[in-house]
Parts: structure tokens; C-alpha cells; sequence
């Protein structure tokens, strides 16, 4: 794999562009960690979890080897993303590389600097021709759909006469554009969370809380950790409070996002107790709910809905232009309740350009289309 710091180059078009690969390690990031922040700063997507401090607190949990792929133009850094080699896909063994993934990252976009996304492509697809042999394509998961970074993969793809083919889609709770938070809710639904807050004040003065003070984060999140760590996650040992290299991965991600202005940490407090918090990383006008937990003893009382509810109130308070992704599953009906929109989310393989690697290419997209057909039918594509 070579040392640490050691990476292979690839001319491209001309000679300003490159693309760069270097094994992900704690020196990889510090050595490219100024173009990576001001590339994250400008980016058209700020994906939270492709940040150099997110990433570094990140390496011990990747069950893989990702690399580090980068694109330049000149000496500067136009887009960056993280990848794995792989070998099996739709039960064929074929080999390719793809976004790399650990549980607490819910978004692989690349980070692909504005008016850059042309230019980005371009150097993906010169990137995934030199990839090994034995990789016949390339694999973007949890890649934000409908918009221009995936559109400018089609695009591209599809003037080059390059074979593309979208695996995956799903869409999960979102908000987006800012307004009121609550203004799209039924009047029976408002009514409902107007009574259970009612009855929640019985107990004593309810406050929503923004943590403001640095010296009490360590305070919030022992007591975040045990809310979360009970009910079906303490019973499925997948709690935060269960994992100790999770607990070291979000004290580390709390105290650097705090620092960067990118932490939003909130919690909900009936006099002196809190019972339920939300742990948000944003960037610019871009938040991805991370985690939330609430008190189960106080479950009559819908905590984890009040919760989200003043939330939603939190981000729509000054009309900003707040993109909110819930970080969640499809199916999660609360908040599919509750917020007003969706967030299109995507896999798009790309393949090689040669006649070997396309019949791979092809045969694979025949096998996948076979494969969802059995398990219920495509894609959803609306």
C-alpha cells in the first residue's frame, strides 16, 4: 500500500489538471488538510462528513482501506472524495471501487468545488480508467440525487458514451429552503403536539436549549450518551454508551465541530432534567442530523417528537435557507410525519471505458435489474 504519505498521480487532459490516490491515514489528512478545508468552505454540497476533522476522528471506524481521491486543477483542489476496492457485486465476481463508508456517515457526495462540477467529472472518469485491472467500474453510494453533482455524472457520462447505470434510490426525511418549520403541519397534528407540551409543563417548565458554552460539552454528552444507551439500542448493543470507540469518535467530532462553529447541539429539559437531545453537524446553510435520543420514561409525552418539533421551529426562526437532511431511514414514519420534504439519495455505478470492462459492466446491470425484480420490484424512481 506504500507509506502513509506516499500517493500515485495520473496526468489528465492537460497538464494543470491531476488526480491523486493516497491511502487514507491521520498524515494524509494533516498533510492536505488547508486545500481540503477551503475546498470544504467552497464546496456546492458541504457534506459534514467528508470535512478533514470528520474524516480524521473517522479512520479507526472503517472496516475497509479507503483512499483518498483527489482532483486538481493546477494547485488547486477541486474535489476530494473517500474509496475502497471491492470485489462482488449482484453476486458476480467482478471487482470495482466504492464510496467509502463507516455507520455514523449517512451522505459519501464528493466534495466538488462551485463551478468546478464539469471538471470534476471529467477527472472522476480519468480517475476510474486507471483504476486495476480487475476493476471493471465505480461505484458512488449515498450520493445525493437530482442535483448538479449527480447530474453532471450523467451528463458527462453520457457525452463521453460512457455506460452508467443508477443501483440504488431512496429518499428519507428533509427540509429545505427554511420557512416557518411548522407551517406545512395539519392543524390536528399541531394540536396534538400543542397538548402533549401542555401536559409536559404539568411536570415543570419546559426549555429548549442551544449549547453555547465549550466547558459543558462533556457534560452534555455523558448525559446524551446515557439517554441514548436504553430500549432497543441498550437491548441491541448498539448503543454509543455500548461502544467505546464510538464514544471516542463522537467526544473527538463534538469538541472539533464545536471549535469549527459547526456543532449544533440542542436538548429539551422539563426544569432541571433534560429528556431528550439532537446532535447536528452543519456547515454553511447545510445540517445533518446526526443522532437523537430522548427519555424513556417520559415517553407519554412524545419527547422525541417535541424535540424534533423545536427543532424544525429552530431552523425556520429567521427565514434562512436551511437544507436539512434527517440523516434517517426511509421508513421512519415520525419523522416522514413531521418534516415536510425529501431528500433524494442515490447509487450510480460508472464503468471503465473499454469493451471488456462494459460487457462486465453490462452484465452486472443485468443481474442487478434480476435481483431487485425479485426482492419487489426497481428502483423507485419518482
Amino acid at each position: 500500500m506504500g507509506s502513509p504519505n506516499s500517493y500515485s498521480e495520473m496526468h489528465l487532459h492537460a497538464e494543470h489538471m491531476t488526480w491523486r490516490s493516497q491511502p487514507l491515514s491521520l498524515e494524509a489528512v494533516d498533510g492536505l488538510v488547508e486545500p481540503w478545508a477551503d475546498l470544504a468552505d467552497h464546496a456546492i454540497e458541504k457534506n459534514i462528513f467528508l470535512s478533514p476533522w470528520f474524516v480524521r476522528a473517522s479512520i479507526p471506524l472503517f472496516k475497509t482501506n479507503p483512499e483518498i481521491i483527489s482532483i486538481w486543477e493546477g494547485e488547486q483542489l477541486i474535489s476530494l472524495f473517500l474509496a475502497s476496492a471491492d470485489r462482488g457485486y449482484a453476486k458476480l465476481p467482478i471487482g470495482f471501487h466504492r464510496s467509502a463508508l463507516h455507520p455514523h456517515q449517512f451522505l459519501a457526495t464528493p466534495l466538488v468545488r462551485e463551478n468546478c462540477s464539469r471538471s470534476f467529472a471529467e477527472g472522476v472518469f480519468k480517475w476510474i480508467d486507471a483504476l486495476p485491472q480487475k476493476c471493471s467500474f465505480a461505484l458512488f453510494t449515498h450520493l445525493t440525487g437530482e442535483g448538479e453533482i449527480d447530474a453532471s455524472l450523467r451528463k458527462i457520462s453520457a457525452e463521453q458514451g460512457r455506460k452508467s447505470f443508477e443501483v440504488s434510490r431512496f429518499r428519507r426525511a428533509a427540509v429545505e429552503g427554511g420557512g416557518n418549520g411548522m407551517a406545512h403541519l395539519r392543524k390536528s397534528r399541531r394540536r396534538s403536539l400543542e397538548r402533549s407540551m401542555k401536559k409536559l409543563e404539568e411536570k415543570g417548565p419546559v426549555t429548549f436549549t442551544r449549547l453555547d458554552d465549550e466547558a459543558a460539552l462533556d457534560d452534555w454528552l455523558g448525559d446524551f450518551f446515557r439517554i441514548e444507551n436504553s430500549g432497543w439500542k441498550r437491548e441491541g448493543k448498539t448503543s454509543i454508551e455500548q461502544n467505546p470507540q464510538d464514544i471516542s469518535f463522537y467526544r473527538q467530532i463534538a469538541a472539533d465541530a464545536f471549535k469549527a462553529g459547526n456543532l449544533n447541539f440542542f436538548r429539551l429539559s422539563v426544569g432541571d432534567k433534560p429528556i431528550a437531545y439532537t446532535f447536528d453537524l452543519v456547515h454553511g446553510p447545510f445540517v445533518y442530523c446526526m443522532k437523537c435520543a430522548h427519555d424513556l420514561e417520559f415517553r407519554k409525552f412524545a419527547p422525541g417528537v417535541l424535540m424534533e418539533f423545536e427543532t424544525l421551529k429552530f431552523y425556520g426562526s429567521d427565514g434562512a435557507a436551511a437544507i436539512v437532511d434527517s440523516c434517517s431511514s426511509p421508513d421512519n414514519q415520525m419523522l416522514n410525519d413531521l418534516w415536510p420534504e425529501r431528500k433524494t439519495v442515490i447509487g450510480l455505478a460508472i464503468a471503465r471505458k473499454s469493451w471488456l470492462h462494459e460487457a462486465a459492466f453490462s452484465f452486472m446491470q443485468q443481474a442487478k435489474l434480476f435481483l431487485m425484480e425479485r426482492a419487489g420490484g426497481k428502483p423507485d424512481r419518482s
